[in-house]
């Protein structure tokens, strides 16, 4: 689960890498969902696979904990605007 604020102004999106993570814990501590926190996300800024706050117990199964998961990324749009012009009657 994603969580925090992004600056709309600056036409950011977050590019999701990773859906899904794979954990090994005790069938008892399987947790609803583990959060990410993109409020002091900044453009080009990165979540990683170590970066996750998980709960005791549980240890992350791949090898590579440099994975990224997302990516705070730039508008998609050439950020130009066009004014139309009419005129004058």
């Amino acid at each position: 689960m994603l969580s925090g604020t992004l600056n709309v102004f600056a036409g950011g999106y977050i590019y999701t890498m990773m859906r899904t993570v794979k954990y090994k814990c005790p069938g008892d501590a399987i947790p609803p969902c583990i959060e990410v926190d993109l409020s002091s996300l900044d453009m080009g800024d990165k979540i990683l696979l170590k970066d996750l706050k998980i709960g005791p117990g549980l240890s992350l199964v791949h090898t590579d904990s440099t994975l990224p998961v997302c990516k705070v990324m730039g508008s998609r749009t050439s950020g130009k605007t066009e004014v139309a012009s009419t005129p004058a009657t």
